[in-house]
């Protein structure tokens, strides 16, 4: 019995909203191109954070120069200089 009503329900929900999504057809449509518009700007966003992580990244090991001691005494490259 309980089964019976709630797919009643369910069924009278989803006609009504068919109904209104008929009769507010430029709204509905207005509001999925916002929505399709903040995704693909989020993800041109994530994009570019990413990128711009990897070229940071990048320049960091760049930088990096191995130090040379400058101790006359100590072995550079196994020679005593």
């Amino acid at each position: 019995m309980f089964n019976f009503a709630l797919v009643t329900t369910l069924e009278i929900a989803a006609v009504l909203l068919i109904i209104l999504g008929f009769i507010y057809e430029h709204k509905v449509i207005e509001f999925e191109d916002k929505m399709f518009d903040k995704i693909t700007m989020r993800l041109r966003q994530n994009r570019r954070y990413k990128a711009e992580l990897k070229t940071a990244e990048f320049l960091e090991r760049s930088r990096y120069v191995p130090e040379i001691p400058e101790d006359d005494e100590e072995e550079v490259r196994g020679y005593v200089a």
